[in-house]
């Protein structure tokens, strides 16, 4: 054996060994995490091909408005995408689509986003979402188990600050 394969062997079995669950370069996800890919709506080609379109338009009137671009992470585009613009809309319903501010509904929200709720299609046993209710003009959210999994109590704050400043959140601080 020759110097360069031995050497090619070791670092192959020390890569092994450190990797293996429990090596020092293993990475294990916490037993509850929830893989937000794995609430994207699947799409054939075709559908796919016009969301990407969808998408790259809206996504460049967001960077017109200074917003960020959407990328899907904690809501499922392609679920909003194929139950309210489709792959033949009516020309209103695709500009309505594409503003920059569009909010969509909370059925697509996945259990990784900050406001993940019972609304959701994806709100089940294994990822309870939160509640909203308006009562006497009042909004308020009470997150659920899946919220705070993914997000401290104070997480939650910092976002409802910034992001919900109007809605009441339903936390209690210990």
């Amino acid at each position: 054996m020759d110097l360069y394969t031995t050497a090619k062997e070791l670092l192959k079995r020390k890569y092994t060994e450190l990797t293996k669950p429990g090596g020092a370069l293993s990475f294990q996800y916490p037993e509850n995490y929830v893989n937000p890919n794995d609430y994207d709506t699947e799409l054939d080609v075709q559908k796919e091909n016009a969301f990407k379109n969808w998408l790259n338009l809206k996504n460049k009137n967001r960077q017109r408005a200074g917003m960020s671009p959407d990328s899907g992470h904690d809501y499922d585009l392609r679920g909003y995408w194929e139950a309210n613009v489709g792959i033949r809309p009516g020309v209103r319903q695709y500009l309505d689509s594409l503003d920059a501010d569009r909010h969509g509904p909370d059925t697509f929200k996945k259990p990784n986003h900050p406001t993940f709720s019972t609304d959701s299609k994806y709100s089940s046993e294994k990822t309870p979402g939160g509640v909203w209710k308006n009562e006497n003009g009042v909004t308020s959210f009470t997150p659920g188990q899946q919220n705070l999994r993914v997000r401290s109590k104070e997480q939650l704050k910092q976002y409802f600050k910034k992001r919900e400043p109007d809605v009441l959140l339903n936390i209690n601080s210990e």
